[in-house]
């Protein structure tokens, strides 16, 4: 018995201890200005054991010692783990932390996992259920008095509506985002609000309107030094300037973002840059570039789950039976 606890005891301090390099690793990526970002080149190296200090967490997270610990896990690093696990797996973390959470009481880690769990739901394409986790979390965040938040999570289900091509609802939960965040003064949920208004817009076919909202966002993103928000902001530049046949302008925005993704190590929108990049030479009659730089995006975009993989594959396709 005594041999057991102790062994129980030491897989315990070795959760700890990488939970806190996790959370190190976490805060220098959002912090790096280096490509690739030191939080990434320290969470590869460390990978093998925070992964296994999350698999005993979780196969121990009914017993009380190892419970808190299971709540708190995913958050010391909810950006690098988001990128780095596959969507499934992150997904998985996510539950075992919610219901550990739950089990505490721990409100304010419950809203956090509910929002980071919509998020992996909508990536997934389950937008029901996305919906769901954010009004979850929306009622959390009220009770709890966090407008933060809830605004974001206004902003998350106004992206699930624009899921289903409801625009005009999309727009009105943005507007609320974008309500809440400068009343509290919220710069990065401004910008953010703006960019998904700007998406709204695009969809709607409004791309003046578009054009300003991101415009809006990439001078805030720039000023309070968002550089994935530029990188987003810069591609949804790109996308407007392609629904206007300027292949010129898009090229020039796609690079941009393609350059700030590879040097923040966001893989995801390195592949979206890439497919983009195949629309905007497509457009510019560079058939052999566009299908160089689709495939490319391809490869990334399934090596991360994302569904804009199939979107992808169908243009890639298109391509190659027009080369």
């Amino acid at each position: 018995m005594k041999a057991m606890t102790s062994l129980f005891e030491a897989c315990r301090r070795h959760a700890e201890h990488f939970g806190a390099v996790l959370r190190t690793a976490n805060t220098r990526y959002l912090a790096s200005e280096n490509a690739p970002p030191d939080g990434l080149v320290l969470f590869d190296r460390e990978r093998q054991n925070i992964e296994a200090a999350w698999r005993w967490i979780s196969e121990n997270a009914e017993d009380p010692r190892a419970m808190e610990l299971c709540a708190e896990f995913p958050n010391f690093g909810p950006y690098i783990l988001s990128m780095r696990l596959p969507a499934r797996a992150w997904q998985s973390w996510l539950h075992s932390a919610l219901q550990a959470s739950g089990q505490c009481g721990a409100k304010r880690t419950q809203a956090s996992h509910l929002g980071n769990l919509g998020v992996t739901h909508r990536r997934l394409g389950n937008v029901d259920q996305a919906i769901a986790a954010f009004e979850a979390q929306i009622a959390l965040a009220r009770e709890l008095q966090l407008p933060q938040l809830e605004a974001t999570a206004e902003g998350n289900i106004g992206l699930c509506h624009a899921d289903r091509s409801d625009f005009r609802k999309a727009i009105e939960h943005q507007e609320i985002n974008l309500r809440i965040s400068r009343e509290i003064g919220f710069r990065r949920g401004e910008a953010i609000a703006l960019g998904n208004l700007g998406n709204a817009y695009a969809d709607l076919g409004e791309s003046e309107r578009a054009s300003r909202a991101y415009e809006d966002q990439l001078a805030i993103v720039r000023v309070i030094g968002d550089r994935q928000g530029e990188a987003n902001a810069l591609g949804n530049l790109g996308l407007v300037a392609i629904d206007v046949r300027d292949h010129v302008h898009a090229i020039e925005y796609f690079g941009q973002q393609l350059s700030l993704c590879r040097e923040i190590g966001d893989r995801i929108g390195e592949g979206n840059a890439l497919f983009s990049f195949g629309r905007a030479y497509d457009l510019a009659g560079d058939v052999a570039r566009a299908i160089e730089c689709t495939e490319e995006g391809i490869a990334i975009l399934d090596e991360t789950s994302h569904p804009l993989a199939n979107e992808a594959r169908e243009f890639f396709s298109k391509l190659v039976a027009r080369q």
